[in-house]
């Protein structure tokens, strides 16, 4: 369902001067579908699109809106478009104001590491005898904890990997590339760019095994090959 409104382009003008609304049904069943129809305007019904109606296509003719029961008629295997005319004195609702779409920003959860991770022995005396286990998983998790936190600087930053993997234009034009392969012992881009030279550009590995290289503005050329090699 698509309803007026005003123009992106020209604010002033309305989208449609026929239709307050127009509403698209595409069915594949076999049968006849029938839907509630969508809420009307205070003016305005709902009716086959006029092109619709005087076609002659025995199946887009069995289309109708039922009033009696208020639902949409779709004939089967068919799309059909219905329409609400504009009604004298119509006015879209041009006073809803949409706030631009902001990059998402997840809140911060972190939480410093505290205690030494034996709190487990003071409630349950019987799990004493793997006192040196539980010392040991501790630090494996504290050491990860801080190799991040001085890699990516926080855990917040470091789940973001949606941001940073991939091909990224950055402000300045630039154009960095990272992937997350920690298995491989050297990586390197290729591609149109370089005539497919192995040892042009190569990659550098952080400690969590992503790979990055950043490129100067304008050297990769839109729609041209790329790959990498590990």
């Amino acid at each position: 369902e698509i309803a007026n409104g005003p123009s992106a382009a020209n604010p002033g003008a309305q989208l449609c001067n026929k239709y307050a609304r127009v509403v698209v049904v595409v069915s594949s069943r076999a049968t006849e579908l029938r839907l509630p129809a969508p809420s009307n305007s205070a003016s305005g019904v709902l009716q086959l699109h006029p092109v619709q109606a005087a076609s002659s296509d025995p199946q887009t003719c069995k289309a109708c809106v039922d009033e009696s029961e208020n639902e949409l008629v779709i004939p089967a295997m068919s799309a059909i478009v219905f329409v609400e005319p504009l009604q004298e004195g119509y006015k879209p609702k041009s006073s809803i104001v949409r706030k631009p779409k902001t990059n998402f920003e997840p809140r911060s959860r972190e939480r410093p590491i505290t205690g030494d991770g034996l709190g487990l022995l003071s409630s349950d005396p019987a799990a004493e005898a793997f006192r040196g286990h539980f010392e040991y998983r501790w630090k494996l998790y504290s050491d990860l904890r801080q190799n991040i936190a001085d890699t990516a600087g926080s855990l917040t930053e470091f789940a973001r990997g949606f941001d940073r993997l991939g091909f990224i234009k950055e402000v300045s034009g630039e154009i960095t590339y990272r992937e997350w392969l920690p298995p491989a012992k050297a990586m390197s881009l290729v591609g149109d760019f370089n005539d497919w030279n192995e040892g042009a550009t190569p990659m550098t590995r952080d400690a969590f095994g992503t790979w990055t290289v950043t490129l100067p503005a304008g050297s990769i050329k839109h729609r041209s090959r790329l790959k990498f090699c590990a």
